[in-house]
């Protein structure tokens, strides 16, 4: 199980088992409760949203981004052809590697919620 799980267990026994003296005592609980609850809701929603991975979508706008970014950087003339050339091609690799970065967050994100 993990650590989160246990710890927001013990949270929610903590309050559970706090008597209330007053109406006001009464309404603080009511609300730690309320947020003790919101927020494992979204924590919930967090690893869900982390489960299903990078959209298809997102993918395809990286991709095209990058071909019409390098294809545009093309345009751009330099009076010596071979350090054009070698210019992008370093920002192809540049743009690879920022591909490379969203990937292995991508799988990262699935290991640990997974």
């Amino acid at each position: 199980m993990s650590d989160l799980v246990i710890r927001y267990g013990r949270e929610v026994a903590t309050l559970g088992s706090v008597t209330t003296t007053s109406s006001t005592q009464e309404t603080f609980l009511a609300d730690a409760l309320l947020r003790l609850n919101n927020v494992a809701e979204d924590r919930a929603q967090r690893v869900s949203v982390a489960k299903e991975g990078v959209l298809s979508i997102l993918w395809v706008a990286i991709i095209v981004g990058g071909i019409l970014t390098v294809g545009f950087a093309l345009l751009f003339g330099v009076s010596n052809e071979r350090l054009h050339y070698l210019m992008v091609g370093g920002f192809a690799a540049v743009l690879a590697l920022q591909v490379l970065v969203i990937l292995c967050s991508a799988i990262r994100s699935q290991e640990t919620s997974g």
